[in-house]
């Protein structure tokens, strides 16, 4: 018998293909052509593209789950049931019993491509005996993931690996459960209502796969053309105007399951479909080549993405979520990009090797880039990356569901992620103080449980202000915080080499209940020092520090430049990921005997412990955030200047920079004589470019259409001053920042 191993992974088989996943040809033992077509016939279109989604999804198998084949084997039972199976799952659980049986299914049939011989025909009969327990019994339509999309996916993949394998009558029932998801007038069905964004892709080509195994392909066409119209831009859900993602309402999802899930589907299909009549049009192309690098590409740091990216998925160990080495890759999508060609070939194949780890982190694009459709801002430079996640009126904080991610409510409540190498974070979070997200003000009060927000419903944030300005290279974020019993008004300055990270107004509606600001909370690397102790800090103790100064941690400096009543503590931690995730469908992944370890090692955590004592107008709170700064080079560092910090103005500003937060129409004198006046709430960047030109950049973070008006006067020059309207429109451009230049100032 074939051990699991031999079957072909993902980087295996695209050396093996010489990087395209389209080919023509299947270049390892027993698997061909014939073992899926007719073999005197000439291959037909629908053949085509039959064998190149088959080709696709032997490059999954090694992921569908942990069993090997040969216990798969070994333990099917004479009636084509796994007794194991049977026994894990609660009748209320039935739909993931089905899917765990369907994907060992999968399991098999991508041994029975590699088989020949006598163990061909060992996994050929034991095939047939799994797939009779659930063939031509009743398969119940809008029940939700596992019925609709879960188990009718992995029996479609496991139909075309099987090819001319199945009988007819297996074929037919296979389609039956196969169009489990399709109403009577076509309209794709997920849980009672239309299916959207990844959704849709799934059951697109769960209908594209059903029209294959029917030989039918005026329903191919169909189906086809409706998962390419789902990739927009501009959709309710799937890929939105600015290029991130939304699934599960406006829910920032484009690291997470639905995001990463979509781009590798969206471009397997299309390459399945290239060059034949039902090829994606070019600006489809695209829209999938831009959304994984102007969309996907800034999320990510070696090769993790931003954990605030990811969704629910947080809850997940990294192998089961977004990861390289998963099914959820954006390495995949690049890699079914590559083929297409195109001026953006290269950066395509460069993002895959980073993901691989093949390549330094400091090889990516650097950048800033505004995602105003869901309240995020990355900003990428060579020494590190680092973020804002916010939540508005019009965008989902975060989601909870189905016993995943119950303790992620503050995720969209100004969380920063700041990664040098990518691992800072990696498999950290069972580990967290979940009311200490790193960047979130909050309340802080354990005895009272953190509430749920099942599917992200009712996770809107308490404001209509959210958004960045940008210029393409630096910028700004901020928001206005109303949650959980805490209103705070929030900014970052996304610089070359450093992050300013202010707050103002910041009150508890409890003035019993303490409040803290996290700065980081991210796994310990090496010694930490501070301003008044150069000495390590010793492991397993809470040090407090109050004065102005700084603390060192694994190459960043946190800077304080006023009295700040500070918290600093490393420890060693140890947590099951069931402390996060008690989903039932885990154990349809995992070994019940062999759960994953304990996640266990040393966590550094840095925060801000306001005083209850504050002023009327609230807490405030300033530091910088200085990746590569050493100790020794505090002293000379040159850190930006801290203008503003109220409740209506926050600002910095360096020679030839001034970001600045507008709550209100005003205006502020800058250190470098000049003056910035706006007649409405903004956002504004000043910023000297090469050539000695400016460019002034305006943010919107309210979205509302109209238009803003900013003068800027040098009060030491003649010169007249510069005044520019910008005019905002009303739908999904409203919040895109704007950008104007200007020869000299």
């Amino acid at each position: 018998m074939h051990e699991e191993n031999r079957l072909p992974n993902r980087r295996t088989f695209l050396k093996s293909t010489g990087g395209a996943i389209g080919g023509l040809g299947l270049l390892w033992p027993g698997f061909g052509l014939t073992q899926l077509l007719d073999p005197t016939a000439a291959p037909s279109e629908l053949g085509l593209i039959q064998q190149r989604l088959a080709e696709h999804y032997l490059t999954l198998i090694p992921e569908v789950n942990w069993i090997s084949t040969e216990q798969l084997l070994a333990t099917l039972d004479p009636t084509g049931h796994w007794p194991d199976l049977e026994a894990q799952f609660k009748p209320e659980h039935e739909g993931i019993k089905r899917y765990g049986h369907c994907t060992r299914i999968l399991k098999l049939a991508g041994a029975f491509h590699e088989a020949k011989g006598q163990p061909r025909s060992e996994l050929a009969s034991a095939l047939h005996r799994a797939l009779s327990v659930w063939l031509g019994k009743p398969h119940p339509p809008s029940a939700g993931w596992f019925y609709q999309i879960g188990s009718p996916l992995a029996l479609g993949q496991a139909a075309v690996l099987m090819g001319n394998e199945l009988s007819a009558t297996e074929k037919a029932q296979i389609v039956t459960i196969l169009k489990t998801c399709v109403r009577p007038d076509g309209v794709l069905d997920y849980s009672g209502s239309p299916a959207t964004g990844e959704n849709l892709m799934h059951e697109a080509t769960i209908q594209v796969l059903a029209g294959l195994l029917s030989n039918d392909a005026a329903y191919v066409a169909r189906y086809a053309k409706q998962a390419e119209r789902e990739i927009g831009p501009g959709r309710r859900e799937s890929i939105q105007v600015d290029y991130s993602f939304h699934q599960h309402g406006p829910q920032f999802y484009s690291g997470g399951l639905y995001g990463l899930g979509f781009s590798r589907d969206a471009t397997a299909l299309a390459l399945a479909l290239r060059n034949t009549s039902l090829a994606f049009a070019p600006d489809k192309i695209e829209t999938l080549t831009r959304y994984v690098l102007d969309g996907q590409q800034p999320l990510t740091r070696g090769r993790s993405l931003d954990f605030t990216t990811v969704g629910r998925m947080v809850s997940w160990p990294v192998k089961h979520g977004p990861d390289h080495d998963s099914g959820f890759g954006t390495e995949a999508a690049c890699d079914h990009l590559i083929p297409f060609g195109g001026k953006r070939q290269a950066e395509l194949q460069a993002f895959a090797r980073r993901m691989r780890g093949e390549a330094e982190p400091n090889t990516a694009p650097v950048g800033n880039r505004v995602f105003w459709m869901s309240d995020y801002v990355a900003h990428n430079r060579p020494s590190f990356q680092a973020s804002s996640r916010m939540s508005s009126r019009r965008v989902y904080s975060h989601e909870s569901g189905g016993k995943q991610n119950e303790l992620g409510y503050h995720l969209g409540d100004g969380a920063m992620c700041l990664m040098q190498t990518g691992e800072e974070y990696r498999n950290i979070f069972p580990l967290w103080d979940w009311r200490r997200v790193p960047g979130v003000s909050c309340v802080y009060n354990p005895s009272v449980p953190l509430p749920l927000h099942s599917w992200g419903a009712g996770s809107y944030g308490g404001s209509d202000w959210a958004g960045g300005v940008s210029d393409g290279t630096l910028g700004a974020s901020s928001m206005e915080v109303h949650r959980a019993g805490l209103h705070a008004q929030k900014a970052w300055f996304f610089l070359d080499n450093v992050v300013v990270c202010l707050g103002a107004s910041i009150r508890s509606y409890d003035a019993t209940l303490p409040v803290v600001t996290s700065i980081n909370q991210c796994w310990a690397k090496g010694a930490v020092t501070t301003s008044e102790q150069t000495a390590t800090l010793p492991n397993g103790e809470t040090h407090t520090q109050t004065k102005a100064g700084w603390v060192h941690h694994d190459g960043v400096t946190y800077l304080f430049p006023q009295a700040t009543n500070l918290r600093i503590r490393t420890e060693r931690k140890s947590a099951p990921w069931k402390t996060l995730n008690t989903a039932p469908h885990r154990e349809a992944r995992e070994d019940p005997k062999n759960p994953p370890p304990a996640i266990e090692g040393d966590v550094f955590s840095l925060w801000i412990e306001h005083d209850k004592s504050g002023s009327k107008e609230g807490f405030t709170y300033s530091y910088v955030v200085a990746p590569g700064l050493k100790p020794a080079d505090i002293a000379a560092f040159q850190s930006p200047t801290i203008v503003a910090n109220t409740n209506t103005i926050q600002a910095i500003a360096l020679p030839d920079l001034a970001q600045v937060i507008f709550w209100k129409p005003g205006s502020l004198d800058l250190p470098n004589q000049r003056k910035l006046t706006v007649d409405q709430p903004c956002m504004v960047q000043w910023r000297r470019s090469t050539n000695n030109k400016w460019t002034l950049a305006v943010g919107n973070p309210t979205h509302r259409a109209g238009k803003v008006t900013v003068r800027v006067q040098d009060s030491t020059a003649s010169a007249k001053p510069i005044a520019t309207t910008f005019t905002f429109p009303e739908g999904p451009e409203a919040g895109r920042p704007q950008v104007q230049s200007f020869p000299k100032a």
